[in-house]
């Protein structure tokens, strides 16, 4: 599956602009938090992507990220598709895979299906690993209408945590700040910058 995807976003990245609009991103952040846990010991991490969006609500793409475990994994390379389409006005929803990837020996790859809705400001996003029926994940999200700046309010299920996202766009830079609390209810906190091309 994941030479498949690999292959589809290279084939993909040669059709003219006219079937798909690319987008890319280089971000750097105070540490790369990740549904609640740490994924880079608290350390400033660098990450990228590229994605694919066409005309009919298909979409394709690729992250990564540095992380740290304290084992042999020193990147994450996530691939990802999925298809967004409009129910009825305000309401929309969107299914897709994703496969998330590490360098080295320890870490097991994870691969999950999801699916998700918006109505207006509020949406809800499921993921289930394809490999475990037990290990689920959802994430309910209300956005505020602050002007300037981009406020949303999450909770995650099933671990219990919230928090909230706040951002703004300079230019083509996106200055964002997450915090929240963990399972435990210590706080967690992330800064990002990110410049999009």
């Amino acid at each position: 599956m994941k030479k498949l995807l690999l292959i589809a976003l290279l084939s993909a990245g040669s059709i003219t602009a006219n079937a798909a609009e690319v987008t890319s991103q280089i971000g750097y952040g105070s540490d790369y938090i990740w549904r609640g846990e740490s994924q880079n010991a608290g350390n400033w991490a660098l990450s990228g992507g590229v994605e694919l969006n066409y005309e009919n609500g298909m979409q394709m793409g690729i992250w990564a990220s540095e992380v740290d475990y304290g084992n042999d994994a020193d990147f994450e390379y996530d691939l990802y598709a999925g298809w967004g389409f409009k129910v009825i006005n305000d309401l929309d929803m969107h299914v897709g895979y994703v496969q998330y990837n590490f360098d080295g020996d320890t870490v097991d790859n994870l691969k999950e299906w999801t699916i998700g809705a918006s109505y207006k400001d509020f949406s809800i996003d499921y993921f289930q690993d394809i490999n475990d029926a037990d290990n689920n994940f959802a994430k309910y999200k209300y956005n505020l209408p602050m002007g300037m700046l981009d406020v949303s309010l999450w909770y995650i299920d099933p671990k219990d945590m919230y928090g909230a996202n706040i951002s703004t766009d300079i230019n083509d830079v996106n200055v964002s700040w997450i915090i929240g609390s963990d399972e435990i209810g210590d706080i967690l906190s992330e800064v990002n910058f990110t410049y999009n091309f």
